[in-house]
């Protein structure tokens, strides 16, 4: 098999890779802006952390959680509101707990997310409200869930995306270096620029699953530049 065959497959794995990334990272942000804008009604600044898996399946019901703390050396009895949506972003399910927590004592609340919950049919949304207790304030946190109507469990189906995503982009850039040797400075500027693309990829990944969905947006932002720029730079270097 040729170098240019070589180098060709390589291009168009790590593409392949490098798009099932960016859309996996750009759904996960979009989940995690849905859930701030859910519900006005509840603040929703993210002070507070709340877990939620990054996919649902349509067979599966799976749960977000939140974990409470008392800090003081009192007991105290936390109120707290939470919404899910019910598939639609004005039709919710509302549950109000009341937690009592000793001095140093944590529990983690937990509250069930069904596939029939995703609103658009894409997002199920969670936002989740802890009322103020002096001289503790109050605090909010919100998350989104990926909603993928296939009968797998979102675990495997995140994880396949994932496994897709890194394989196509690291296998890519092995196999286009390897048709490249001994890399030339053109070369050498490709190879560069498929490294800090796949940086972009997998931090946005990253800052999607961890529900900061500012820098994850950015993340997706630079990285279609960046592709748009890539594209282009060949297209002139194939005119000349």
């Amino acid at each position: 098999m040729s170098s240019g065959a070589n180098a060709r497959r390589g291009i168009l794995l790590f593409s392949f890779g490098t798009v099932i990334g960016l859309a996996l990272a750009l759904f996960l942000v979009w989940a995690d802006l849905e859930a701030r804008l859910f519900d006005p009604s509840l603040p929703g600044e993210r002070t507070m952390g709340i877990r939620c898996p990054a996919m649902i399946g349509s067979d599966e019901t799976v749960t977000a959680s939140a974990t409470f703390h008392n800090p003081l050396d009192r007991e105290i009895r936390y109120v707290i509101r939470t919404h899910v949506s019910e598939g639609h972003v004005t039709v919710m399910r509302r549950h109000d707990d009341q937690l009592p927590l000793a001095p140093r004592e944590r529990q983690r609340l937990t509250w069930e997310v069904r596939p029939e919950d995703a609103v658009y049919g894409l997002f199920a949304l969670v936002k989740v409200h802890l009322f103020g207790n002096y001289p503790l304030p109050a605090r909010g946190g919100s998350c989104g869930i990926l909603f993928v109507n296939l009968p797998l469990p979102g675990i495997v189906m995140f994880g396949l995306c994932l496994a897709l995503a890194l394989g196509g982009m690291v296998g890519g850039q092995l196999l286009w270096a390897r048709a490249n040797r001994p890399m030339r400075e053109s070369a050498l500027d490709t190879a560069r620029a498929m490294v800090v693309l796949s940086a972009l990829v997998l931090f946005g990944l990253l800052m999607g699953l961890l529900n900061i969905w500012l820098i994850g947006l950015v993340a997706v932002a630079i990285s279609v530049l960046l592709i748009v720029v890539l594209v282009g730079y060949r297209v002139e270097k194939r005119k000349k």
